[in-house]
This record gives C-alpha cells, structure tokens and sequence, in this order.
C-alpha cells in the first residue's frame, strides 16, 4: 500500500510540475498580447481549469470502466449485486455533498493555476506542500478533537513549515516572490484542504479500499469540479 501511494504521489508531483510549466508559458504567450488585468487571467484560467477537469475525466472513465469489469469479474455474488455496483458510481453523483465538494475542487484547481500564472512554479509548489497540515487542522476543528494529531504528524508539521518558510525567505530576496502568487496558492491549499475534509466526513465508513473505489472517488470529485468549473466559464 504504502509503495502504491508513493508512486501515484510521485507521478502527481511530476504532472503538476509539467502542468506549472506549461501554465507560465501559455501566460507568456497570451497575455502580452491582450490587455492585463485580474479579470482577464482569471477567465483565461477558469477556461484551462475546465479543459484540465474534463480532460481528467476523459482518462479516468476508461479505467473505471476496465476496473469494473475486473472488479465484477473478481466478486463472487448474485446478479442482483453487480447491479448495485454498477449503479454505485451514479448513485454518489446524487448525494447532497456532490456540489459542494465541486465548487472546493473547482476553485482549488483554479486558484493553483492562478498561482502558477502569477508567479515562480517552485515557490507555488513549496507552499502547496502546507495543504495535508491545513487538512489536518480543519479535520481538528471540524472533529473538535486532537485525537489525530500524533507526535509523527506533529514534528512532519514542524519540520515542513519551518523548511517552507526557509526557502520562502531565501527566493524573497533574490525577488522571484509575487504577492499574488502567494495568496493563490494559500487560496488553493485552503479550498482542496476544505474538499479533503467534506470528502472525510461524507465517505462511507465501511467502503473496501480498493483501486476501484479510489477511481469512483476520483470520477465523482472531477465530474463535480468539472460542473462547477464549467459554470464559472458561463458566468464569466
């Protein structure tokens, strides 16, 4: 398990890096050309957030559809199961939580992208490295307990803020630092952390942790993201 995580970790650091890059060089090579301002990039990210969403679904259907059939293959029950479980994904879809996990997903994403149009990927990418400590601080005053915070977590914690303020304060003087940028990626830590603690709350208990659950759990976060993106493009 813990072998799974860090692969699937790695290869989310990696993307996000690639996608950080690509998002400088798309603003690089826009905005010059059209009149600056917040408003605009902001409508110009929201359009990449949306491509970004849709195009995450696009590759993840596939694979539920292929882990399904696996799955159901694997499971040894009636007929009248396999139809439940296939009918599990639509039947999230419907819970009342779906939106509002969307709106943190969709702004997350968007507010990440903001970030990485602003200012440096690296520094963007440093403070992101705070959201499991924001989680875990909102999951303490949502549960109003300290039960989950352990020792282990407790020096992680220390140790990641201490080394972000380090390198925060080493790039602000060699002026590579945006204020905006900044307050983008807090933004953005923020809103997924939110996510990460609705998502917590509203999951259910006795769900098998398996590749297939976690591939529902990424369909249903994305198709609501996606929603939610797609109606700031028409608001906007």
């Amino acid at each position: 398990m813990l072998q799974t995580v860090a692969a699937f970790t790695a290869i989310w650091y990696y993307t996000s890096s690639k996608n950080a890059v690509a998002t400088q060089h798309l603003v690089q090579e826009i905005m010059p050309n059209i009149e600056e301002n917040i408003l605009t990039r902001a409508k110009i990210m929201a359009i990449l957030t949306s491509l970004q969403l849709v195009a995450g679904l696009c590759l993840a259907i596939p694979t539920y559809v292929i882990l399904l059939r696996k799955f159901n293959e694997s499971e040894q029950s009636s007929g009248q199961d396999k139809r439940n479980k296939d009918l599990s994904l639509i039947a999230t879809l419907q819970e009342k939580p779906f939106l509002l996990i969307g709106m943190f997903h969709s702004l997350g994403s968007l507010f990440t992208n903001l970030g990485f149009s602003y200012g440096s990927a690296s520094v963007v990418q440093i403070i992101k490295l705070l959201e499991p400590i924001e989680t875990l601080i909102l999951t303490v005053f949502y549960a109003r307990s300290f039960s989950s915070v352990t020792a282990r977590k407790t020096i992680s914690m220390i140790v990641t803020i201490t080394g972000t303020s380090v390198i925060l304060s080493q790039k602000k003087s060699q002026s590579s630092v945006n204020t905006f940028s900044i307050a983008f990626a807090l933004l953005s830590g923020l809103s997924l952390s939110f996510r990460n603690v609705t998502v917590k709350h509203f999951q259910k208990q006795n769900a098998e942790k398996t590749a297939f659950n976690g591939i529902c759990k990424f369909i249903e976060i994305t198709t609501a993201g996606a929603m939610i993106s797609c109606l700031q493009l028409l608001l906007s």
